[in-house]
């Protein structure tokens, strides 16, 4: 398990660093929606959806890619640059199948209209790869995904 990052080492460092960079990223969601007189979702909700977001997408996705895929990778490439952004691009890979059928969209108009939100993604990777390493703990990148995609969904569409 500490192989992919489940280790009590610090693990409390990994949490306040995640939290203090979540706050940040909530605040940079909440502050426009509260300025514009946006309404946000319902208590019961947000519960549910950042539930989702934490376990179905943060957790999976960061066991997958920064506790699994990219610590096996780093094994295979010797150098790390290379290895970030071999799994960066695959971690922006893979949202694209999904988001496709979420967008109704065939693959090029997807990537066309997209292209911008990709290379986000791509971005995201290094910043959740950085996360990990930094204190090889899981929790930093998993908390902070979760907070990153639920808080694009504080407010009523």
């Amino acid at each position: 398990m500490e192989s992919i990052g489940f280790g009590k080492r610090n693990l409390i460092k990994s949490i306040i660093l995640s939290t203090i960079l979540s706050t940040i990223i909530v605040l940079i969601n909440l502050i426009p929606g509260l300025m514009s007189g946006r309404q946000f979702q319902s208590l019961s909700r947000l519960g549910s959806q950042f539930l989702y977001y934490f376990v179905i997408i943060a957790l999976v996705e960061e066991i997958v890619f920064r506790g699994f895929i990219q610590t096996r990778i780093y094994g295979m490439i010797k150098k790390p640059v290379v290895a970030i952004l071999l799994t960066s691009f695959m971690f922006m890979s893979m949202h694209i199948p999904f988001q496709m059928g979420a967008a109704h969209m065939d693959f090029f108009t997807y990537i066309s209209n997209n292209f911008v939100t990709l290379i986000f993604t791509f971005g995201w990777h290094i910043i959740f790869n950085y996360l990990y390493a930094k204190y090889n703990s899981i929790a930093a990148p998993t908390i902070f995904h979760a907070f990153m995609d639920w808080s694009n969904y504080l407010f009523i569409r």
